[in-house]
């Protein structure tokens, strides 16, 4: 069968909330074959473009000379890897984001105290000859990058982002409960870039956003397949930000099992059925609660009222609070973004065979 919709039937699922009977999601109608087609793809793009532990490693020590330099002024301050590096979903191709953070005693420099700590580190990573472009970019939050120049690794540093280690480590955590969740994670941020809709700087989604939206479907799959770890390991994610840093997967607590037997394929079909049909506008996406709730009656001030005239997309922060998709604010970006989460799953759906290469992705070694 084509499965391509003619004009009128796609302006239908666009603007429709119906959700398609049970039974009718391709992750239940493509035969087991199919399936299984589907979920050898996601294994193998997963283990294709996943960061090698060789590399890590490599970027791990030009960490350490970075906080080597940082020590001769500073010695109290400690390096710490956040963001996909770290996290358990990072590729070769992830950038490597660091920040300082003072080991003896908990918060944050005044931003022109910050200011100064970069502009000196600065010079001494110019004065070092080890580092090529090395700039202090004053931003919201200031970063100074620089690019090792041994290692051929760019880095961007930042200060004080305890919330970054704390981030990190929460989706190291889920990562850790169940294989199915980093090549998930992995293939829908990949997909998300081709079609153009990872770009929190031009108005639509974030990479954490991204994650955020895997997260939330697997919670609410029946078993989930992944827990609200803020109910499950309350102690762990909100102990002390120097206890969680810098861990690798051996290091981590045991974290909870799942007796959700679907495959990657199923999930990933289901993924985009989910929120092709999903209320954006109506409800809020609460991972810390393994729920959604209506905007109107969350008490969280990033969704009062005026929150809710400006954003389309609703993520709540799990720690903070704030709204991660804070920058969908143009209506044409959210219709973007919801077109693009329609087409995929009409892919998968009209598809005899649901494919990778259906929403743009190409797996190596064929299919």
């Amino acid at each position: 069968r084509s499965r391509l919709l003619t004009t009128g039937q796609f302006i239908c699922r666009m603007h429709s909330d119906v959700v398609r009977p049970p039974g009718s999601n391709p992750a239940f109608q493509a035969s087991t074959a199919s399936k299984e087609l589907l979920t050898v793809e996601i294994t193998r793009y997963a283990v294709h473009h996943r960061q090698t532990e060789s590399f890590f490693q490599r970027k791990f020590e030009a960490v350490m000379a970075l906080e080597e330099i940082v020590q001769q002024t500073k010695p109290e301050y400690v390096a710490y890897i956040t963001g996909s590096s770290m996290n358990g979903v990072g590729t070769n191709t992830s950038d490597t984001d660091i920040t300082l953070i003072n080991n003896e005693k908990q918060g944050s420099l005044p931003r022109s105290d910050a200011v100064k700590f970069l502009e000196n580190l600065k010079t001494h990573y110019e004065e070092s000859g080890n580092y090529t472009d090395v700039n202090l970019i004053m931003g919201k939050v200031p970063v100074l990058t620089v690019r090792d120049r041994i290692r051929d690794i760019p880095f961007d540093i930042s200060l004080d982002g305890a919330s970054a280690i704390r981030n990190t480590y929460m989706l190291q955590l889920y990562s850790a409960c169940d294989y199915r969740v980093v090549p998930l994670i992995m293939v829908i941020k990949d997909w998300a870039k081709k079609v153009g809709i990872k770009s929190a700087h031009r108005g639509l989604l974030s990479s954490y956003g991204l994650s955020l939206l895997v997260l939330h479907y697997l919670q609410v799959q029946v078993p989930w397949v992944v827990p609200s770890l803020h109910h499950t390991m309350r102690e762990e994610l909100f102990g002390d930000v120097r206890n969680m840093g810098n861990r690798r997967e051996h290091d981590l607590p045991e974290t909870p099992t799942s007796d959700n037997m679907a495959s990657l394929g199923e999930l990933l079909c289901g993924f985009f059925h989910y929120y092709a049909a999903f209320s954006f506008e109506e409800y809020v996406i609460q991972v810390a609660e393994a729920r959604t709730i209506r905007a109107q009656d969350t008490l969280s001030p990033a969704f009062s009222m005026n929150s809710l005239k400006k954003t389309y997309v609703k993520i709540e922060e799990p720690f903070s609070k704030s709204n991660v998709a804070h920058s969908i604010l143009k209506r044409g970006n959210f219709m973007r973004l919801r077109t693009e989460f329609v087409m995929a799953d009409d892919a998968m759906f009209y598809a005899e065979v649901p494919s990778l290469s259906l929403v743009g992705l190409e797996v190596p070694g064929g299919s």
